[in-house]
């Protein structure tokens, strides 16, 4: 359950809605053993404090014993998601959600007939049961309010859900539902016609006023900025539909033109398996030997063919090269996928020594020329690609894909501003985002990995969210005789700030932010192609490609290229702004000129290497 994560796990701060594409989790099911009966259905609620998930999951046991089960998140566009690696038992369930690094472990009450146990996920634990149900449990809140945010390059449909027992307490739910994220926990109150509705997770709050008729409140949506917004009173709520699978006419389909094998690979040092996908040209005889490349995902937990979206660029990379003559291989990356290790505790670093082991499995085969592997990096693959060419002779060339040149700091300041202001971020908001990452920034290395999850949170996320008011209002703490009142609310900010030290605090965040690929690029001596896409705003070429030149030029001076594709994302796709919320509905999975681009440039390397080993 990928949420969209603006690609670069790095980070998008975005302004607008950010809030509401966070938290990534699965679930696992099971109950009593029910032989005669498949497929299951079973339905449970996971409460993550300001969000509650809505699950339904359908178990399929084979005739050889063995379960296939697929996870339903309601609240998420109704998005399904395979379960792996998953153990059931009359008395226990037990599985892992490789992806986001999840697991999971329930227990049968006797009495209930439900599976009670823990979803763990980051080193926190919550409580998860499931239920058998024939189908999934009737949405009938007692009151829906529908309206449509207009947040300049997108217009959010949203719904407010309200729930009353009979005791009289109410639960009360804001759905963004063209953004396929709901469940935020919300409160509100009703003053005559005021109406105010607050939701923390998302740092948003609406207040209008109630028509007469009382089936109309006319407000302001405030999350950063303030935007019209009229909600109406509904008989039905709205329930996201599975959206038919997005057109991605790029992806290739069999019969392929090469061979493909399913193979598998050990990082000894560490004791893992990585299993991934090897393509290479059909062989005259025996004797041929092809050069090879080694594709490297970006940041977050990538299968083997990086697929986002629906779309899955490694594939489209893959396919095209051993189509011309050069082998590819792709992997899931640790804990992804059908490989094994821990994702979720891994860094940059790590993922390089996975590269290193790719290398001594290509120059174990026959029909692999030894001295011509190389390595195809996008994104934070791009600084992995970097890291392994500095320390291997056995690298014979680099491709950065949108690779970075400068410190993930930078990186981060550079795409939450680009992004924000792309998506109509005024810059006093923009000035305010500076002071927030800044504070945050001096304050992460004083935190302990996890340490957020102990009793002092609270303390923490006060003490920083206090320094970001005053720094927003330029007095220092002995200046401050008063509570400080600016644009932005107190409690919205603290509720930002957690989420945002949560997903910084981990390793291979704080690796990333004082990682310099300078001091890698340096010792860089093989052949390098940096390409970027002219409209990238998580890696800005402006920013990066300099740098990127400046280190090889100062260090061993490798050749190297560089190549700017007008009109191109992150992704390398043909687009209108470089926004993160275009990538999905874009066709086009990898543009064809960076394709042939990539294919001529690493057929002239393997020309001059076949030609330097025969001299």
């Amino acid at each position: 359950m990928k949420t969209k994560r603006t690609y670069c796990r790095a980070i998008a701060i975005s302004t607008f809605l950010s809030g509401m594409l966070c938290f990534s989790l699965t679930s696992a099911w099971s109950q009593k053993l029910l032989p005669d009966v498949s497929p299951r259905l079973w339905y449970g609620e996971l409460d993550v404090g300001e969000r509650l998930f809505r699950f339904l999951i359908k178990a399929t046991q084979n005739n050889n014993g063995s379960w296939a089960a697929e996870l339903e998140s309601i609240d998420e566009g109704r998005s399904k998601f395979a379960l792996s690696n998953f153990g059931l038992t009359a008395n226990s369930l037990a599985f892992e959600l490789k992806a986001s690094g999840a697991s999971y472990q329930g227990s049968l009450d006797p009495e209930s007939g439900d599976i009670n146990g823990k979803w763990t996920q980051s080193g926190t634990d919550f409580d998860l049961s499931f239920s058998s149900v024939e189908e999934v449990p009737s949405n009938q809140p007692d009151e829906i309010w529908v309206g449509q945010i207009n947040a300049f390059l997108q217009k959010v449909d949203v719904q407010i859900r309200v729930y009353q027992d009979d005791s009289g307490h109410r639960a009360i739910f804001f759905d963004s539902v063209s953004q396929k994220a709901g469940g935020f926990k919300a409160t509100m109150s009703v003053d005559q016609d005021q109406v105010a509705i607050d939701v923390p997770m998302v740092g948003g709050t609406f207040k209008g006023t109630l028509n007469e008729a009382g089936d109309q409140i006319v407000g302001k949506w405030t999350q950063g900025i303030a935007l019209d917004l009229t909600l109406a009173k509904s008989k039905n709520a709205v329930e996201a539909t599975p959206s038919p699978p997005p057109a991605r006419p790029q992806t290739p389909r069999p019969p392929f033109p090469y061979q493909v094998e399913q193979v598998q690979f050990e990082n000894t040092a560490s004791n893992i398996t990585l299993q991934g996908t090897l393509t290479k040209p059909h062989a005259d005889n025996d004797s041929i030997k092809f050069p090879a490349a080694i594709l490297i995902t970006g940041s977050g937990p990538q299968d083997r063919d990086e697929t986002i979206f629906g779309h899955k660029p490694f594939l489209v990379i893959a396919d095209h090269l051993t189509r011309h003559g050069i082998a590819v291989l792709r992997y899931d990356e640790r804990g992804v996928g059908q490989s094994t290790g821990n994702f979720e505790s891994a860094t940059t670093a790590d993922f390089a020594r996975d590269v290193v082991f790719a290398i001594e499995f290509l120059k174990q085969r026959a029909d692999i020329d030894s001295s011509q592997i190389g390595l195809i990096g996008h994104s934070e693959g791009g600084i992995v690609a970097s890291i392994v060419a500095a320390e291997s002779n056995d690298v014979a060339w680099i491709v950065l894909l949108a690779g970075t040149g400068v410190n993930g700091r930078e990186i981060v300041y550079s795409q939450s501003r680009l992004i924000a202001a792309v998506e109509g971020a005024t810059p006093a908001m923009l000035d305010r985002q500076q002071v927030k990452l800044d504070v945050i920034f001096e304050w992460l290395p004083q935190l302990k990995v996890g340490q957020l999850n102990e009793t002092d949170s609270e303390k923490i996320v006060s003490e920083i969210t206090s320094r970001i008011l005053q720094n927003e209002t330029g007095q220092s703490l002995d200046q401050q005789q008063e509570p400080i009142d600016t644009p932005t609310s107190q409690q919205q900010l603290a509720t930002e700030v957690e989420a945002m030290l949560r997903s910084m605090n981990n390793p291979w965040f704080r690796y990333f932010i004082a990682f310099e690929p300078g001091s890698v690029l340096i010792k860089v001596a093989c052949p390098v192609l940096a390409l970027n896409g002219e409209r990238d705003l998580q890696v800005d070429p402006e920013l990066n490609l300099p740098k990127i030149v400046e280190h090889l030029q100062s260090g061993k001076n490798p050749p190297h290229q560089v190549v700017v594709f007008p009109e191109l994302n992150h992704l390398f796709q043909t687009c209108q702004t470089g926004s993160p919320t275009e990538y999905e509905n874009i066709e086009e999975t990898f543009s064809i000129t960076v394709l042939e681009t990539m294919q001529d440039w690493i057929r002239h390397q393997a020309v001059k290497g076949n030609r330097t080993s025969q001299d």
